[in-house]
Formats: C-alpha cells, sequence, structure tokens
C-alpha cells in the first residue's frame, strides 16, 4: 500500500515536473480554488448539534433560489479552470466530499442538491471555457486566412 501511494506521488511529482509553465499555473489555481471552496464550505463552520440531511429537490421544492445560484456561482471558476470533462468529475467529487464532510462533522446542512447545483456550476465554467476556446479559433482561424 506505502509503495502504491509513494509510486503515485512520484508519478504526479513527475508530471508536474515536465508540464508547461501554464499547465503550472493552471494547477495552482485549481489546487488553491479547491482550498478556498472548502475554507467556506467546511472549515470555516462550527459543528451543530445534530444532522440535517435533505434529499433531492430540497431547495427547489422550498424555491431557495438564491442558494441554487451561489452554489451554481461557487463552482463555475473550478469547470473554467480545468476545462475539461475530468475538471467536472474533480467538481462532482470534492463536492460530494464537501457534503459528506458536513453530514459526518454535523457542519451544516447536508444537501443533495448542493452536489447536484456545484455540478451544473462546473459544467456551466466548462462549457463557458469551451465557448471562449471556440471563439479563439474562430479568431486565430480568420486571421490565417487574410
Amino acid at each position: 500500500m506505502i509503495k502504491r501511494v509513494a509510486q503515485a506521488i512520484r508519478s504526479v511529482s513527475r508530471r508536474i515536473a515536465e508540464a508547461t509553465t501554464i499547465a503550472k499555473i493552471r494547477l495552482l489555481f485549481i489546487v488553491s480554488y479547491a482550498v478556498v471552496i472548502l475554507y467556506i464550505t467546511v472549515f470555516s463552520r462550527t459543528p451543530g448539534t445534530e444532522r440535517i440531511f435533505q434529499g433531492l429537490f430540497w431547495e427547489y421544492r422550498n424555491e431557495m433560489w438564491n442558494n441554487i445560484f451561489l452554489n451554481m456561482i461557487l463552482f463555475m471558476p473550478l469547470g473554467f479552470v480545468t476545462g475539461s470533462k475530468k475538471g467536472v468529475l474533480f467538481g462532482f467529487l470534492l463536492s460530494a466530499v464537501i457534503e459528506m464532510t458536513q453530514y459526518i462533522g454535523i457542519l451544516g446542512y447536508c444537501e443533495v442538491d448542493d452536489i447536484l447545483n456545484n455540478t451544473i456550476g462546473t459544467v456551466v465554467g466548462y462549457m463557458a471555457w469551451k465557448f471562449v476556446q471556440w471563439k479563439l479559433n474562430i479568431r486565430i482561424g480568420n486571421c490565417k486566412k487574410s
């Protein structure tokens, strides 16, 4: 087990060493932003007295639109900067870990809706990145034809 962890760490270290400067900056931003998200949603909270679990679409049924959109907005930069489907998966997993931690640590509401909304936000950020990339390719393509 320890050998596998050491091999994984060496592999990641090797990939980072071989990455371009832009890729390193992007990775630094992703990790930093994930830490900020964790601070906002987990580490800044004080434990409560009871575990509260809300099922799917609880926020929608109670018309908590502000909370829904804030959750989406919080994860949009993550999807934009990762710019990949793996980034969307990372956003989903990060959100799931946050909700499990909130439930286990009694740190607020554990809501399935938050996982859904955060993932939607990550997807919107990813789609915004793809749109920007598409627009840049069109402009670059038009410049080459001239």
